[in-house]
């Protein structure tokens, strides 16, 4: 077992837990773990699926809000990241509670993701003026499309599994059993061949010139929105300030 990452193979499907110990950072040195657990799952003979499983703490974290990696620390978690998303093993992200900040950035480089009902995605750090950093950026719009993916990196506003299911972005959310649905998911995905499916190939809304210019037209008009509530609190302030002299 690599820090933080367990192996376990099961017909022909490699199962990469991503909380041995507990909750993880994503940090360069987990990362580095994780990959090595890729490679160790790519080069197994017959392996037809690897699963990112984050049960039973969830996704690995980000650093606090204050703390981000330095540049080349950022630089090696991308590079696992991209790594993933060119598996040519299919590879399915299992989010049992929570994807936030950087967990959010490890889902969205996988093929397929799977949520339970009660999970919760977001880039919560955008509040603190921080910016997807790992690929989050352009993998979210062309899954979930311009004017969702838009909203949440303008406001950093925390969604439920339900809501990213609505916008594309999860491929199952468990209702009843979250093993047994997850199973059949899998299990389903092998037998059916349906290979890797990269966030990279997906268009989106691009495809279809009408729907794409539908969801700008919305994208625009949410961020009008957003600056006429920004420039309304800085009014406020600035008459506080007034108030005060």
């Amino acid at each position: 077992m690599s820090e933080g990452v367990s192996f376990h193979l099961e017909n022909d499907v490699v199962w990469l837990g991503l909380s041995e110990g507990g909750a993880k950072i994503l940090s360069a040195a987990f990362a580095k773990s994780l990959g090595d657990a890729l490679q160790r799952a790519i080069a197994t003979p017959d392996v037809k699926c690897i699963v990112l499983s984050g049960a039973p703490k969830g996704f690995p974290r980000g650093n606090l809000n204050t703390d981000r990696p330095e540049l080349d620390e950022t630089v090696a978690i991308s590079n696992i990241l991209d790594q993933i998303e060119a598996c040519q093993i299919p590879v399915v992200a299992i989010v049992p509670d929570a994807a936030i900040n950087e967990g959010l950035e490890l889902a969205l480089a996988a093929h397929y993701r799977i949520a339970a009902k009660s999970a919760r995605f977001g880039y919560n750090h955008i509040s603190t003026g921080l910016m997807p950093a790992l690929g989050g950026s352009q993998r979210l719009p062309r899954l979930a499309g311009a004017k969702f993916a838009l909203e949440v990196l303008l406001n950093g506003k925390i969604f439920t599994a339900s809501q990213a299911f609505d916008a594309g972005m999860i491929d199952l959310v468990t209702e009843i059993d979250f093993a047994t649905e997850t199973t059949s998911f899998i299990k389903n995905l092998v037998e059916k061949e349906l290979g890797p499916r990269p966030t990279g190939s997906i268009v989106g809304g691009q495809s279809d010139s009408v729907r794409y210019q539908a969801q700008m037209n919305e994208a625009k008009k949410l961020v009008e929105s957003l600056k006429f509530q920004q420039l309304q609190r800085l009014l406020i302030v600035l008459r506080r300030r007034r108030s005060h002299r």
